[in-house]
């Protein structure tokens, strides 16, 4: 429900926004921080369920970062491809035994993406511009799980991702630009491994970053 909320909002908000001309220029672009976590349990929260028994747990974090090449279509619209590589880790901790031992899940996804640009609001003197993202990326994903489950250690998969995000596009100088994204993002560890009549949390819906572009 919160994610949907919040594409929504997004949505909405580029749609109340007039398109303008941006400078049309291929650029090479950096995401030097790329993280989503989910808003709500940064301390430890007790829970329990019929699969983990009682347990803590915090909400699942990602950090990342990406390089992509941007080819711009015309002064509206630009396309972006790239590659991306992300870290997450899930903390959790047992409550049913004195020395609480940690039961952290954690692992890494990484691959190509794709993602269609619409430059929107200009700022004065042609400083930037603000932009909603589209990107569309098919990651190669691992899981890596705590001892004492009865299962595999270590689980793979190739799985689907999507972000949409806004963000703003600032120039910093004549051939480079500071970047700022907020939005959505659809990881979730569950898409790797399922389990069976749990409750943990495994999303990481609110997406952040901050990178730089060089113009070519």
């Amino acid at each position: 429900m919160v994610q949907r909320n919040l594409i929504l909002i997004i949505i909405l908000f580029s749609s109340c926004l007039t398109v303008f001309s941006q400078e049309k220029v291929k650029k090479i672009n950096f995401t030097i921080l790329d993280a989503s976590f989910d808003i709500g349990d940064i301390f430890y929260q007790d829970s329990s369920d019929e699969y983990w028994g009682n347990y803590e747990e915090k909400s699942p974090f990602s950090i990342g970062a990406n390089i992509g090449f941007e080819y711009p279509i015309n002064k509206y619209l630009g396309l972006e491809s790239g590659f991306r590589i992300s870290y997450y880790i899930k903390k959790m901790k047992e409550t049913e035994t004195e020395t609480n031992q940690k039961r952290d899940i954690d692992g890494i996804y990484w691959g190509p993406y794709f993602s269609p640009k619409i430059y929107l609001v200009p700022f004065q003197n042609g400083s930037g511009a603000l932009y909603i993202e589209n990107r569309f990326s098919l990651a190669y994903s691992t899981i890596n799980l705590p001892s004492g489950l009865n299962m595999k250690r270590r689980y793979d998969k190739m799985i689907f991702l999507y972000d949409l995000v806004l963000g703003a596009h600032c120039k910093v100088s004549n051939n480079s630009f500071f970047n700022i994204i907020v939005g959505y993002n659809s990881f979730s560890f569950s898409k790797i491994k399922k389990f069976e009549n749990n409750k943990i949390k495994n999303k990481t819906p609110f997406q952040f970053g901050m990178g730089v572009s060089f113009a070519l």
